[in-house]
């Protein structure tokens, strides 16, 4: 985690309709989306001491308490997210807010994979999709963005496309021409930079004569690329 006092992290993700009546399937007197939520710990999480009390005439007649403080659950109350029933039971509500979208988890299943128009061959290739999330989440537009490990240059490719400033670093010089053809096609104005070897490493008319020997057309930028080699060294790629 970055230590600096301007470091932001926001993981959330926006949702479409169908997911958003699925997750959020009941309506308030007020016309807000909502599901309901745990307002007692289970008794599988254990005793919690601090979150024993009473509210409002309410009581986890457990050991493991309530889940949130006795403040925050007063403050939930006076927002409208923890409703006592005609009936006399207890609903506490997590509301959908559409600007927001809904919190990741741990593990993310949503994303798909790269579709074939994204695809260039690389072997360690991940969907765009799923680096902009993650750049959305960790920073804001005009941040700068380091992949130490860039090879075909999705990380760098998704910080462009969101307004980020960048800088790609790969030990292969193809993985920099490839990345450099890759936003270049973005219309990004790069500058490749190869360190501990020459130039004539940079061997682009050999990549190009691998790619094209399987079809892809290298030449004017379109993704398609099949081939990349390593070479001893190290290249960078940063706008």
């Amino acid at each position: 985690m970055a230590k600096s006092a301007s470091a932001k992290l926001r993981p959330f993700r926006q949702i479409t309709d169908e997911e958003m009546l699925k997750r959020f399937p009941r309506v308030d007197e007020k016309g807000r989306r909502y599901t309901t939520i745990a307002h007692f710990r289970g008794v599988n999480m254990g005793p919690r001491p601090n979150l024993c009390y009473e509210w409002r005439g309410f009581r986890n007649p457990r050991p493991s308490g309530w889940r949130v403080s006795k403040e925050r659950l007063e403050q939930e109350y006076q927002d409208g997210a923890v409703v006592i029933k005609p009936n006399g039971s207890l609903e506490r509500r997590r509301f959908y807010q559409p600007s927001v979208g809904i919190k990741v988890g741990n593990v993310w299943t949503d994303v798909p994979s790269a579709p074939p128009t994204e695809l260039i061959g690389y072997p360690t290739q991940k969907p765009l999709a799923l680096l902009e999330r993650i750049i959305k989440a960790s920073s804001s537009e005009g941040y700068i963005f380091l992949d130490p490990f860039c090879g075909c240059g999705t990380a760098v490719d998704a910080a462009a496309k969101l307004g980020r400033k960048y800088l790609g670093i790969d030990i292969s010089t193809i993985a920099v021409r490839v990345m450099e053809q890759r936003l270049r096609s973005r219309g990004e104005n790069v500058a490749p930079s190869v360190y501990g070897l020459d130039w004539s490493d940079y061997d682009w008319e050999q990549f190009e004569k691998r790619a094209l020997q399987n079809g892809a057309d290298a030449e004017d930028g379109t993704p398609g690329w099949a081939w990349g080699g390593q070479s001893r060294g190290i290249a960078q790629c940063c706008a």
